[in-house]
């Protein structure tokens, strides 16, 4: 809420009126769209702004291989506006460290319980040691040339 505060944004927090059951990616990712469309609704905004970066996009193209995405899902939503994908996590920390503003690192993230995270963790840097030039790189020409 502090950093907010000082870049004149107003910071909005939330938290589930009732947990989930049983705790998903899909169950997670409907939780977080339902509060961002509610909450941009009520403020009446235009577009909402993710961080989303590059490391990101390479997960997302995994995982929608692995399901058998059609063209749509493997182009990736385009209602949010994510103007870090170009750059990569430890780009933007950097960036972070030089500005005095502290990373955030949500504690799920670490846990093995969700795909995402084994694939950040195991296969996407598997694969970037296969891939000349990376494979967060690949991923976002293939994205760049899927939305087209």
């Amino acid at each position: 809420g502090r950093l907010a505060g000082r870049l004149g944004a107003e910071f909005v927090c939330g938290a589930a009126d009732c947990p989930p059951e049983r705790i998903t990616d899909a169950g997670l990712r409907a939780m977080r769209l339902g509060f961002f469309a509610a909450e941009s609704a009520r403020l009446g905004l235009g577009a909402i702004v993710q961080g989303h970066n590059s490391g990101d996009v390479a997960e997302t193209l995994v995982m929608r291989l692995m399901r058998g995405a059609g063209l749509a899902g493997m182009s990736a939503p385009a209602e949010f506006v994510r103007p870090l994908l170009r750059l990569s996590k430890t780009q933007i920390k950097e960036i972070l460290r030089r500005n005095k503003i502290e990373w955030r690192e949500d504690e799920t993230n670490a846990s093995p319980d969700f795909l995402r995270n084994r694939l950040r963790s195991e296969i996407v840097p598997a694969l970037d040691s296969l891939c000349s030039g990376g494979f967060a790189e690949s991923a976002l020409r293939t994205r760049a040339q899927l939305c087209e």
